[in-house]
C-alpha cells in the first residue's frame, strides 16, 4: 500500500504537466465553447453522438458533471434524472459570481479534449447545464447554446422507466428546467433551439441549421446512415428514429391527465399539444 501510495505521489507532478500542456495548447488555438442545454430524456445524447462525428467538434469522454469537483452531481445528493428536486445544488446565476468554480471546471475539462485536429468547437453535455445558460455565457467565452426540448410525455415516462420516479415527479422536472431555460435564452448572445421530434422527423435539415448557426462544415448526411447509441427502451443503438410514440403507449389516462396538469403552461409555450385532446 505504501508503495502504491508513494508512486501515485511520484506521478503526479507529471499528470499536473500534461494537463498543464494541453489547457495551454488548446488556449493557443482559436477555440469556442458549445453547451447543449436539455433536460434529462430529451436527446441531448442523441444530438452529442450526432455532432461530436463532425471533424469540427471535439466531446468529452462522458458527461463534464463526472469529471470535475466543482459542482454536486445528482447521483452525489440522490436526485438521478430528477434534480430540480434540489435547485438550489445546481441552479447558478449571474449573480452568483463562482469566478473559481468556473476555473476549476475549465481545467477539468480542457485535459480531456483532444490538442491537435481541426476541431474548432469543444462541446458540453451536463443535463444541470440547463439552468445555467447565463452563468455559462459568463464564464466561458466565447459559448454557444443549442436549446433542444422533447415532449414531456416522452421524458416522464422515459424517467419512470430508468428510474422508478413517480409520473408527477417527472413531469415537474421537465417543467421547471425547461421554464427556467426558456427564460434564460432571452439573455443569451448565441443561441439556436430545436426539438427532438424535429430532429428525428428531418435529421439533414436541422444538422444544416446546426452547422450553419456554428458556422462550420455541412455535415456528411452519411453519418446519418449510421447506428448512435440512444436512451430507448431496448438501451441498443439506433439509427436517428422517433421514440415518443411508444412512450406515449406506455402512459396510462392517469398519467396524461397529470403531466397535462403539470406542466401544461410550459407546453403551451413550447407548442406541444395536448394527449387528452
Amino acid at each position: 500500500m505504501k508503495r502504491q501510495r508513494a508512486r501515485a505521489m511520484s506521478s503526479r507532478p507529471r499528470r499536473i504537466a500534461r494537463r498543464a500542456a494541453n489547457v495551454l495548447g488548446l488556449r493557443r488555438r482559436r477555440i469556442s465553447w458549445l453547451f447543449l442545454l436539455g433536460v434529462n430524456n430529451s436527446g441531448t445524447t442523441l444530438l452529442e453522438s450526432m455532432l461530436g462525428r463532425h471533424p469540427g467538434i471535439s466531446k468529452l469522454p462522458e458527461e463534464g458533471q463526472y469529471l470535475s469537483r466543482a459542482f454536486p452531481t445528482p447521483n452525489q445528493l440522490k436526485v438521478r434524472r430528477i434534480w430540480t428536486e434540489r435547485l438550489e445544488a445546481f441552479r447558478k446565476v449571474l449573480e452568483d459570481g463562482g469566478g473559481m468554480s468556473a476555473a476549476r471546471l475549465k481545467w477539468d475539462w480542457l485535459c480531456h479534449y483532444p490538442v491537435d485536429g481541426a476541431s474548432r468547437w469543444l462541446m458540453e453535455k451536463s443535463p444541470p447545464n440547463t439552468v445555467r445558460g447565463p452563468w455559462l455565457q459568463r464564464h466561458f467565452k466565447p459559448a454557444s447554446f443549442l436549446a433542444l426540448t422533447r415532449s414531456p410525455y416522452a421524458v416522464a415516462e422515459g424517467i419512470r422507466r430508468r428510474e422508478g420516479h413517480s409520473i408527477d415527479r417527472g413531469a415537474r422536472h421537465w417543467t421547471i428546467a425547461n421554464r427556467i431555460m426558456l427564460d434564460d435564452l432571452e439573455r443569451l448572445d448565441r443561441s439556436l433551439r430545436l426539438s427532438y421530434e424535429d430532429l428525428c422527423a428531418d435529421p439533414s435539415k436541422e444538422m444544416s441549421r446546426i452547422t450553419r448557426f456554428l458556422g462550420i462544415d455541412p455535415y456528411p448526411d452519411e453519418f446519418l446512415r449510421e447506428s448512435l447509441p440512444v436512451h430507448n427502451a431496448t438501451g441498443e443503438p439506433s439509427l436517428v428514429k422517433d421514440f415518443n410514440e411508444s412512450s406515449l403507449e406506455r402512459l396510462s389516462a392517469d398519467d396524461i391527465r397529470t403531466i397535462e396538469d403539470v406542466s401544461g403552461d410550459v407546453m403551451r409555450r413550447l407548442g406541444y399539444a395536448f394527449a387528452s385532446g
